[in-house]
């Protein structure tokens, strides 16, 4: 569960969703006009953000430098959410050869490493090809 006081989530969604403005507005909210506009600090702005995007999918809340919108232009979604897919698949790298090979290579009589070795590297494979086939 992320940190942020997860029951409080709902509620900081609810204040920033307004302010949120959609593509026909052809303009972006930025992180530090929602914390202007609400009262929020950053991480609760984050943890709104990460609300709407987990809870409510069919409202594509997209993200650039230039902040936050709601979309609905299916190439701009789409080019959206395979830049999401491809920064995703660089922390899931990072994380692998930086912490989680390291560490099932070090712990002893580890029965488990190669299973966890072998799934995670599948699914990097997997998320690597995806990218490279859509």
């Amino acid at each position: 569960m992320p940190k942020g006081r997860p029951p409080l989530r709902p509620g900081w969604a609810a204040r920033i969703v307004p302010l949120i403005p959609s593509q026909t507005d052809n303009r972006w909210v930025s992180v530090n006009e929602l914390m202007d506009a609400t009262g929020l600090g950053y991480m609760q702005i984050m943890a709104a953000i990460a609300y709407l995007r987990e809870n409510y999918p069919e409202f594509p809340l997209i993200s650039s430098k230039a902040g936050y919108r709601f979309s609905v232009d299916a190439r701009e979604i789409r080019r959206f959410a395979r830049w999401r897919l491809s920064t995703s698949l660089s922390v899931l790298r990072r994380s692998y050869r930086g912490a989680i090979a390291p560490y099932l290579r070090a712990v002893p009589d580890n029965a488990l490493g190669p299973l966890v070795q072998r799934q995670y590297e599948r699914l990097l494979e997997d998320l690597g090809d995806l990218l490279t086939t859509t």
